[in-house]
């Protein structure tokens, strides 16, 4: 995922003790890329995602809290992870900010404008994860479908390995080596090979801040704050993403004048799958 262009690292203190670092590249209006999982790291810096946005914005990209860079005790909950960015915003000196999320960094985007609606200027939710229970079952069932043998066999052997150890760190590990091991799934199949590698996985940090946001999900709060920032949305998503299209459907039940751009041939990474098709989405949503 590495452009070559490496950009000014950051440290911001948060709640907790908790100190979020990551990177800023580019001059311009702000604009905060949201890395997924969650529990995974901050896959975009050094990025052609922040890369192209980076000729237009002060692109920051960060490690979530208790991810790789930014150790964190917690808690970790999706009002935390909201926290933390509106204390990137105010680091920053900036008054409002476009928001990129991807995956379940759509995730945070969307709680983030739901208690900071002022504070957005733009946000694209990318291939974002669904809001609501009852996606998961699609999502696991294509994940199934598209596993090799030998796909399967490793992640045979990898949870065998896990019911065999006592040990956190290598359990933490393992967990890491599962992810990656389904990851050639994400992809629509014809990429394949595009699949990227995560360098850092934490499962604990991720069960917990996805089932505080299940918790924390309110339906009609969201549809309500979230009309005052809905024609400002974008939403994109691949036809072949194993997230299925119905979190896209859900999405605009909340956000009925959000733009969305399907992308053909395309699964859960635009970035990497259909990088002229992705560029031109964004550019041409976040510079209206």
């Amino acid at each position: 995922m590495d452009s070559g262009v490496h950009g000014e690292a950051f440290a911001v203190p948060t709640a907790g003790e908790t100190i979020i670092r990551g990177v800023r590249h580019g001059q311009g209006p702000p604009l905060v890329l949201l890395h997924g999982g969650p529990g995974c790291y901050d896959y975009f810096d050094n990025s052609a995602l922040a890369g192209w946005l980076a000729a237009a914005y002060s692109v920051y990209s960060y490690d979530q809290r208790g991810c790789r860079r930014s150790a964190s005790a917690g808690p970790f909950t999706i009002e935390a992870n909201v926290d933390d960015l509106d204390a990137i915003r105010r680091w920053a000196g900036t008054e409002r900010l476009s928001l990129l999320g991807h995956s379940a960094g759509a995730i945070l985007a969307l709680f983030y404008a739901v208690a900071h609606a002022e504070r957005v200027e733009r946000i694209v939710l990318m291939s974002p994860a669904g809001l609501k229970p009852g996606w998961r079952k699609p999502f696991d069932t294509t994940i199934r479908e598209r596993l090799t043998r030998p796909q399967k066999e490793q992640l045979a052997d990898i949870d065998r390995r896990i019911l065999r150890t006592a040990d956190p760190a290598e359990r933490a590990e393992l967990y890491r080596d599962r992810f990656n091991a389904a990851l050639p799934c994400y992809v629509d199949p014809c990429h394949r090979e595009l699949a990227p590698a995560l360098e850092f996985y934490d499962r604990e940090v991720n069960v917990q801040t996805s089932a505080s946001a299940l918790d924390a999900y309110d339906e009609a709060l969201f549809r309500t704050r979230l009309s005052r920032v809905g024609d400002r949305v974008g939403i994109m998503h691949g036809r072949s993403d194993p997230i299925p299209w119905r979190v896209v459907d859900d999405l605009l039940r909340l956000l009925p004048t959000a733009r969305v751009v399907p992308l053909e041939r395309c699964g859960h990474f635009p970035w990497l799958e259909e990088p002229d098709a992705c560029r031109e989405a964004l550019l041409t949503f976040l510079s209206r």
